[in-house]
């Protein structure tokens, strides 16, 4: 699976359209469906980073039809899981379950795509009370992120991992792994992912009521208005946090 880094994983949103755009552009004159989906999902994911959040979906779902349509696994999969992931962001289990289990059926060669569609799975059944299928998920997830080596591809069902490995007792206590991965995506300038591991952090933070969550939570709202990520602020707008 593509980094979803790029230039908008880097921070660098107007370039980031500006590629996508020219790519739109150059697909449309080759005739593929391939590449004009392809280009498409590339726009779409800037267009979610953006906070354009009703058209990213629109462009995602338009690339699953076509790709289901011409049988591009790659296509299909990738925009399923993206879609998956806006619903978990706004805590939308069964539509997530629905578009991750699509994902995994089509992803046996792609193990890469499995790997951060089963670590959602795991999220989706648990949220659900399915726990005997979110242990199947997250066994499943963890043997197939062991046998892969590149982070980016797979910073998603890290981040998803993190959050699902704590065991109980240890819910109380500030999320380490999950501020080992914001820092490590910050070593790489992945602002993106970075701000991705942050909210995840801090959803833990303040589930623990951590005295550092306020703080915690105006840092990532300035790093995503410096850098123009809407779709950051508005999970955190959706998601207000513990009363005071």
């Amino acid at each position: 699976m593509r980094l979803r880094a790029g230039l908008a994983g880097l921070g660098q949103l107007a370039e980031a359209g500006e590629a996508c755009s020219q790519a739109q552009a150059e697909a449309s004159q080759s005739g593929s469906k391939s590449s004009v989906s392809l280009a498409a999902l590339r726009c779409a994911l800037v267009a979610l980073d953006r906070g354009e959040v009703t058209a990213a979906v629109g462009a995602l779902e338009g690339v699953l039809a076509t790709a289901t349509e011409i049988e591009d696994m790659d296509l299909l999969v990738s925009s399923a899981i993206e879609l998956a992931r806006i619903d978990v962001a706004r805590e939308r289990w069964a539509e997530a379950a629905k578009r991750l289990q699509l994902a995994i059926d089509k992803s046996a060669a792609l193990p890469i795509y499995e790997a951060n569609a089963q670590s959602m799975m795991a999220q989706c059944r648990l949220a659900q009370g399915q726990r005997i299928e979110a242990e199947r998920a997250l066994a499943r997830a963890r043997e197939l992120r062991s046998r892969i080596t590149m982070r980016g591809a797979v910073f998603v069902a890290d981040v998803a991992l993190a959050k699902l490995n704590r065991p109980a007792r240890e819910k109380s206590r500030a999320p380490e792994s999950l501020l080992a991965l914001v820092a490590d995506a910050e070593k790489r300038f992945w602002i993106g992912p970075a701000l991705d591991a942050r909210l995840a952090a801090l959803a833990e933070l303040e589930a623990a009521h951590a005295a550092s969550a306020g703080d915690y939570r105006e840092q990532i709202a300035a790093s995503a208005r410096q850098h123009g990520y809407g779709w950051v602020l508005a999970r955190l707008q959706a998601n207000p946090g513990p009363a005071p």
